[in-house]
């Protein structure tokens, strides 16, 4: 009998589990559901944010080694020259 109520205690606590998993799946979906959906970059924009990206220092080639830190510090960079004026946004 102990054995079985284990197993039944088990069973329950694994179906709850899944359950609040599935609901929070859920309500992440519907967050995400509710802002617009952005379309995938072009091929122009993904060329127009490299040459950016190039321009701030960033050489996709050769910095692979601390891989996303060169690509974040270009990114800023390049976030800091639009809202300067000094550089036009990808587009």
């Amino acid at each position: 009998m102990t054995c079985n109520m284990r197993k039944i205690t088990f069973f329950t606590s694994t179906a709850l589990v899944c359950a609040l998993a599935f609901g929070n799946s859920c309500m992440a979906q519907s967050a995400d559901g509710a802002r617009p959906q952005q379309s995938p970059a072009s091929r122009a924009q993904f060329r127009a944010e490299m040459a950016q990206l190039e321009a701030a220092g960033y050489d996709p080639a050769i910095e692979e080694l601390d891989y996303p830190l060169p690509l974040q510090r270009a990114q800023r960079r390049v976030a800091e020259r639009v809202r300067n004026g000094g550089m036009q946004p990808a587009s």
